[in-house]
């Protein structure tokens, strides 16, 4: 169904890959006891490419009539996202929050596509998560509004995996989240699967939608702020 006239300011929520729109629950909910309303739907993630899933979720919100649409996102959803807002021009365009994005492409989608099974398993999207000319983090462009980025980590200068270089949340490195043009950039102790839970991600997200800045620095080591924040 499609969704009508909205008083409230929107949040579309887009998961990543092998994940549900169950995945965001959490921080949907909070976003809507701040007075949002939520589209939180799922889509396929490996049976589509990346292209492909984001002519979904613009359909889907094309006809939104909302005060302001703002995006959160998660892993993959974060290049969907761009993909979107480079190819539909959004009128009523807020702010984009994207959660441990493999922006520039992933260690482990170069590692694993050398192998047939993970091919089959990473399906055509999760191949366009590779870094260079063989992915499409790198020629997307940023979001054309203002945008925040929350970044896993171990807190060691190795990370967890040792195929990804510096430190990273298991899955998405530190350095292949960072996009240039970020108003905010900040890192977290939490790994990949559930780095949208941790109590800073949900306290930033809601902060940056509301205001378009992040003032969570000083907060005991849990969370890193970058100074374009400040």
């Amino acid at each position: 169904m499609s969704p009508g006239p909205a008083v409230a300011e929107a949040v579309v929520f887009v998961h990543g890959i092998w994940r549900r729109a169950r995945s965001l629950n959490r921080l949907a909910r909070a976003l809507q006891r701040a007075g949002y309303l939520v589209l939180n739907e799922s889509y396929h993630s490996v049976t589509h490419d990346i292209p492909e899933a984001a002519a979904i979720i613009w359909r889907r919100i094309e006809s939104l009539q909302a005060p302001r649409v703002h995006f959160v996102t998660h892993s993959m959803g974060g290049l969907i996202v761009r993909h979107l807002l480079g190819a539909h021009p959004v009128p009523s365009l807020g702010h984009v929050v994207m959660i441990a994005p493999p922006s520039r492409g992933a260690a482990l989608a170069d590692h694993y596509s050398h192998f047939p099974f993970f091919r089959w398993l990473l399906g055509r999207s999760g191949l366009q998560l590779r870094s260079g000319d063989l992915g499409l983090g790198a020629s997307l462009p940023p979001p054309p509004c203002p945008f925040a980025i929350f970044a896993g980590r171990r807190g060691t200068p190795r990370g967890w995996h040792p195929l990804i270089p510096g430190d990273d949340d298991g899955t998405v490195g530190v350095r292949e989240a960072w996009l240039p043009g970020a108003a905010a950039f900040i890192t977290v102790l939490a790994g990949h699967s559930f780095i949208m839970n941790h109590p800073e991600v949900i306290r930033g997200t809601v902060e940056f939608l509301q205001s378009g800045q992040i003032t969570m620095c000083g907060s005991g080591g849990e969370a890193v702020v970058t100074p374009a924040c400040r």
